[in-house]
């Protein structure tokens, strides 16, 4: 059987296949997945990346989560793929830049052997006119959602669900000041949306949110808890302070007398040395 078949992204996330890692096929088709259908222009370590069609740029260490690999077997599958010319390889804003190297031929349906061949294209063209307005509806909104998702979107983050455009995770960081270092929390709840039903992660902005509002409110609570300790503990200190002051009057006396001594002779120190340096400075 020749010809090619459409798989609808977000497959690889269903819950059937979430806990296995991928195989090497996996990795590559995952690569297939995540190239831009067209040219356009995705944030990355607080730069930009222009992609042109069939290209995607993702660090080592996503790419490690995504596919439940280690780092070093990322690089390793990464290399022997531009070796086999499957791939091209290079650096965008500190991540790896991928090219597709026959993207066209894996997802250009326009070719004269791009329809389905063997027993499948008669199925097809037995279904007259109304299947293949169907089939051109089908492959008219196919085109629209991959538009919707590449074009114009600026991406400040961009994982598996979780995806902020630029504006909104400013506004998230200046909402949730106290969360330490937002992109890798958001790495994490990402992370942890992959488990979840696709029925729950159609609400994950809002929830995405709220997790993120608890936090900076129990890093919130925590200074001030500290900050009201810090002050008990000053107030003890002044008052056992003032109680060692009225009980030993004599030895405070003492000290303070003391301490104006040692003032004294540092202040005089410090006029011999100026003397000193005034005296070299007009021998020289």
């Amino acid at each position: 059987m020749s010809g090619w078949y459409r798989m609808h992204r977000g497959w690889m996330d269903h819950v059937l296949f979430k806990r296995e890692a991928y195989s090497r096929r996996d990795a590559f088709q995952w690569l297939i997945q995540e190239a831009a259908f067209q040219p356009t222009t995705v944030a990355a370590n607080g730069g930009t990346v222009h992609l042109e069609r069939g290209q995607l740029s993702y660090s080592i260490r996503f790419m490690a989560k995504a596919w439940k690999w280690d780092e070093k077997k990322v690089r390793r599958f990464l290399e022997e793929a531009a070796a086999a010319e499957i791939i091209e390889r290079g650096d965008a804003a500190g991540q790896t830049l991928i090219t597709i190297c026959k993207y066209d031929y894996y997802q250009t349906d326009q070719r004269g052997d791009a329809a389905p061949s063997g027993e499948a294209a008669p199925q097809l063209r037995r279904g007259g006119a109304a299947k293949n307005k169907e089939l051109e509806e089908g492959k008219k909104e196919e085109v629209a959602r991959e538009r919707a998702r590449g074009a114009a979107k600026n991406y400040a983050f961009e994982g598996r669900t979780v995806r902020l455009t630029v504006e909104d995770f400013n506004r998230w960081a200046v909402a949730y000041p106290l969360v330490d270092d937002l992109r890798h929390q958001l790495e994490r709840i990402d992370e942890w949306w992959e488990g979840q039903p696709p029925a729950d992660r159609r609400n994950w902005f809002n929830r995405t949110s709220g997790m993120l509002r608890k936090r900076n409110g129990e890093r919130e609570a925590a200074n001030a808890a500290a900050k009201r300790a810090t002050e008990v503990d000053m107030d003890i200190f002044e008052r056992r302070h003032a109680e060692f002051e009225a009980r030993y009057p004599d030895a405070v006396a003492r000290y303070r007398e003391m301490d104006r001594i040692a003032a004294e002779a540092r202040a005089r120190d410090e006029a011999y040395a100026a003397a000193a340096r005034e005296s070299q400075r007009e021998i020289n």
